[in-house]
């Protein structure tokens, strides 16, 4: 018998002590299960709300943990975390103008959430919007010059952008804060290759595959570079 059968009889809890009971507890079931019982105690319990939508997230019950983040909001229109969180959402169900407008409302409330400004700039660069994109991560560089993630993501758009060498700088700047960046390897490699420095590319697809032997990218890339190479000193008199 679970901790909740053992206790939902018990009818003298408070939604602050159901609440209390999901927020402890480590089992995703568990927790929806607490949290919904202080909701069903008080509809207006906010911190119950975003809580169970952030386990419905978890659990991949998308649409479900929408549903409660707006309840959230409904109740407190200036609760930034599930402005952000129900931001992130829509960007992975590919509602990107919708996922915008939740950053913008999560950096109104909070101009220096440095995760908002990221994945605000990752947004706008899916909406074709790379020049904001780059504003954003410039943005959140300047908040946290440590964040590796706006380093790398901001290489990755100069070079969709075909500024290559540009983008070298920032992927090299994320790999002196993670060496480990597996990423940061591959999209360096892959600029270097668009560059036609083939030996240099291959050195850092090899590096990601120190790091994760079996990632596909890195050996299909690894692969293409050398290919590249091999026809280039064939050409070569």
């Amino acid at each position: 018998m679970s901790e909740f059968e053992k206790k939902k009889n018990f009818s003298d809890k408070s939604p602050e002590e159901w609440f209390e009971l999901g927020f402890k507890v480590k089992d995703l079931q568990e927790k929806l299960e607490y949290f919904s019982k202080a909701l069903e105690i008080d509809p207006k319990h906010i911190s119950a709300w975003y809580n169970k939508g952030a386990v419905l997230f978890a659990l991949g019950r998308f649409e479900e943990s929408l549903e409660c983040f707006d309840k959230a909001l409904e109740i407190e229109p200036k609760y930034g975390d599930a402005w952000y969180n129900k931001g992130y959402l829509l960007y992975g169900l590919e509602r990107f103008e919708e996922a915008l407008e939740c950053f913008d409302k999560a950096l109104e409330l909070d101009p220096e959430g440095v995760d908002a400004w990221i994945n605000k700039g990752l947004t706008l660069d899916i909406l074709g919007r790379s020049e904001e994109a780059l504003e954003c991560f410039d943005k959140a560089i300047e908040l946290d010059p440590k964040e590796k993630r706006a380093w790398s993501n901001k290489g990755l758009t100069l070079g969709l952008m075909e500024r290559f060498e540009e983008s070298l700088e920032y992927f090299e700047k994320a790999l002196e804060l993670d060496p480990e960046d597996i990423f940061s390897w591959i999209n360096k490699g892959s600029s270097l290759a668009l560059l036609e420095r083939f030996e240099e590319a291959i050195k850092c697809f090899e590096k990601a595959l120190e790091l994760d032997p079996e990632n596909e990218l890195a050996l299909k890339s690894r692969e293409v570079a050398m290919s590249s190479l091999e026809n280039r000193k064939d050409m070569e008199p």
